[in-house]
């Protein structure tokens, strides 16, 4: 099996454990509820905290999910950057695709956080109608995926060839 096979294996085995799993069923449902999208024309929101710690920035050579994973595990608000594409949720995914997003929605709950009616309305669809794919704004979406189903060996690392 090639590993674009592997990876669409992969995927449609973690797509059929997010749909049959109560609690990661859950899990989603309330990540949709509580995401939030910022259109290019909106505000981001700020008001300084008057609890805990300021955010700090880490930049790290490990894969995503196994940079956040230390920080997780002890409790901490966590949040990791997605190189998204701005035509398809989850990138090529579905396609079996090796790219940082697709690692992380093969790895996580992301997937289904993203392939939601609002974003494909609001973000996807209207890139798509560009007509240019290189064409991509910088629109945040906060998506609270907090559910890691597979270990990070499904995120491995290019060894050279394709």
């Amino acid at each position: 099996m090639n590993n674009r096979d592997r990876n669409i294996q992969i995927f449609e085995e973690g797509k059929r454990l997010w749909e049959t799993n109560e609690r990661l069923c859950k899990s989603i449902a309330r990540s949709i509820r509580t995401q939030r999208f910022v259109g290019a024309k909106e505000e981001i929101p700020f008001s300084p905290s008057t609890e805990g710690d300021p955010a700090r920035v880490v930049v790290s050579r490990k894969r995503t999910l196994e940079a956040a994973e230390p920080y997780v595990r002890e409790g901490r608000k966590t949040c990791i950057l997605n190189f998204a594409s701005a035509t398809n949720p989850g990138g090529g995914v579905t396609r079996g695709s090796s790219a940082q997003e697709e690692c992380i929605c093969r790895s996580s709950t992301l997937y289904p956080c993203l392939n939601t009616r609002e974003l494909w309305n609001r973000f996807y669809s209207p890139h798509r109608k560009t007509g240019n794919p290189m064409i991509a704004s910088i629109r945040p979406t906060y998506a609270c995926s907090g559910r890691t189903q597979r270990s990070r060996s499904f995120c491995r690392k290019k060894t050279g060839g394709t």
